[in-house]
């Protein structure tokens, strides 16, 4: 397989997570994070294959800087200098999880199966 371009995962993740091109020195670890994970992941791929991983690739991405950010999220300071939990009602998680899993399965066919597990049976 030839090597995911990091380059154009970083734009698709742009584009879909609707950042201004302006900010992609901000999201350089995390997409390089998702191109790693995916790349592990990937087994007897294809020069045709490219295009879905790197849309997995972007998706994983996608998610990650969701869950960082709902994280970062969370504690608010109040102008009096108090720390609270904010508690926002959100679905971007859901959403950044359902695109994960959704791209993550349209490259199931090319990915190593790691749910294998050895089991020693008595007998």
């Amino acid at each position: 397989m030839t090597g995911i371009d990091t380059d154009k995962v970083l734009a698709l993740f742009l584009r879909l997570s609707g950042y201004p091109k302006e900010r992609r020195n901000e999201f350089d670890e995390i997409v390089e994070n998702a191109v790693d994970y995916i790349s592990r992941r990937v087994k007897n791929a294809s020069e045709s294959d490219i295009t879905r991983i790197e849309l997995a690739c972007a998706a994983v991405a996608i998610y990650d800087n969701t869950v960082l950010k709902l994280a970062n999220d969370k504690s608010l300071c109040t102008i009096d200098g108090k720390q609270m939990v904010n508690y926002k009602d959100t679905e971007q998680y859901k959403y950044a999880y359902c695109f994960r899993s959704n791209a993550l399965a349209a490259i199931s066919d090319i990915c190593e199966d790691s749910t294998f597990a050895f089991a020693a049976i008595e007998g």
